[in-house]
């Protein structure tokens, strides 16, 4: 009985299964690290510097940023916005969060659906509108943001979390922030630095 050659089988093996590795490795599919790309995430292990104290006033646990401004409650929805948001809320009096770098532990995608209700007008007499019926009607269409929630480690455990979305659009032309619309939302009040960087 002859011997197996397993120097031939070992051959055989390596010529189906490398082409076969070869090609499922082409086709994955890789994120540039290219900060203009809205699908290229702040890296885990990032640091967020706030260059200055921010503000949230009593009642409220977060405060929006856009265009290098705190807006309050208040924003263009219709561009790339973030806000700072808090752990506590505390009804009397304003808290702050402290400038400095903060690490961020954690990237979270986000998705906010926005449901623009309008009034209908069922029936008009001469030039003067007459409401029938008082009803609210939609589309059944939601207009969405897309986003990221970049959690922060705070020393002071407050800080929870600094939120950024794109501009509200209908589903198919929703986009996430890419981090130089972050970097230009936030302005001279913070910095992106990020960990490949």
């Amino acid at each position: 009985m002859p011997r197996p050659n397993h120097r031939r089988s070992r051959l055989g093996f390596a010529f189906i299964w490398v082409p076969i590795l070869a090609t499922l490795g082409a086709c994955s599919t890789a994120i540039p690290k290219d900060p203009t790309s809205p699908y290229y995430q702040v890296p885990p292990g990032s640091t967020l510097r706030l260059e200055q104290k921010i503000a949230i006033p009593p009642g409220r646990a977060r405060v929006f940023i856009q265009h290098g401004t705190v807006t309050g409650d208040t924003f263009d929805h219709y561009a790339p916005n973030c806000n700072v948001e808090v752990d506590r809320l505390d009804e009397d009096q304003a808290q702050y969060v402290a400038p400095g770098d903060y690490r961020i532990d954690r990237v979270q995608q986000t998705q906010e659906q926005v449901v623009q209700a309008r009034r209908v007008q069922v029936a008009a007499l001469g030039h003067a509108p007459l409401l029938l019926a008082d009803s609210v009607d939609s589309d059944g269409q939601s207009d969405i943001y897309l986003g990221y929630h970049l959690w922060v480690e705070d020393p002071a455990d407050n800080f929870m979390r600094l939120s950024c979305r794109g501009a509200l659009d209908e589903p198919a032309d929703a986009r996430p922030p890419s981090i130089d619309d972050m970097r230009r939302t936030l302005g001279g009040l913070a910095q992106l630095l990020l960990a490949d960087d």
